[in-house]
């Protein structure tokens, strides 16, 4: 991905694609009609962690935005890393749907959250069920809270670090 560009899409409350850019279109090689009215999770990577999504899910369910690295999945196979602001859009204290724009995460920030994520979906794997996501779930949220600032840190660096 390109340090300058911006991925955006919004989703209605089920994470149904309800609009998206042209640099949404580009990264993930799907037609604009295709994108619209499929689930968001249609680029998720089978190589992220369950726990991840749980997290987010439950931070911007509870009103919240949330800063998230990820590994997408397009439609030819390529992948791409993006740090996504995923934040619920609010109406007369109602979630509407929920909002997202995703730029370019620093080279480390990657190598980062590739080693945990390889962790995380191991003990998904290793544990199962609830089990599994409940104990790559506590690994996540314990390792984001021991980064402290280094995890803003990640979040706002260069891409090119």
């Amino acid at each position: 991905m390109h340090p300058e560009d911006v991925i955006q899409s919004r989703t209605d409350p089920r994470g149904i694609i309800t609009e998206c850019n042209d640099t949404f279109v580009d990264y993930s090689g799907y037609a604009l009609d295709e994108l619209m009215g499929a689930p968001h999770s249609i680029i998720r990577h089978p190589e992220m962690p369950r726990s991840l999504f749980k997290l987010m899910w439950r931070e911007i369910q509870a009103h919240r935005e949330i800063f998230v690295f990820v590994k997408n999945l397009a439609k030819d196979g390529r992948h791409y890393w993006v740090v996504a602001q995923v934040m619920p859009e609010i109406a007369r204290g109602e979630i509407v749907g929920y909002h997202s724009f995703r730029r370019c995460p620093s080279r480390r920030a990657v190598e980062t959250f590739e080693t945990l994520y390889r962790r995380l979906m191991e003990l998904e794997r290793r544990l199962g069920g609830d089990n599994g996501m409940n104990a790559a779930l506590k690994e996540l949220t314990d390792t984001i809270a021991k980064m402290g600032g280094a995890y803003d840190a990640l979040v706002y660096a260069n891409p090119h670090d």
